[in-house]
């Protein structure tokens, strides 16, 4: 992926893993993601009404610039 499509709501795939992952933020170096989750089917944060008030997680990377 360039790094110009980096966008909320894109998906990816890291080389070395075959689940998608799907941006979440991102400022000028860093992207706040979330993955999908194959034993629940669904992506980790989908339902945050239901999660509210938990503890959560999200996963960060860094990318290069434009």
């Amino acid at each position: 992926m360039e790094a110009a499509d980096i966008e909320p709501g894109a998906v990816f795939r890291f080389p070395h893993d075959d689940r998608p992952n799907r941006v979440l933020l991102r400022d000028s170096d860093v992207v706040m993601y979330d993955a999908w989750w194959p034993q629940i089917k669904a992506w980790g944060l989908a339902d945050l009404a239901a999660i509210k008030r938990q503890r959560i997680s999200y996963y960060v990377t860094t990318v290069d610039g434009d």
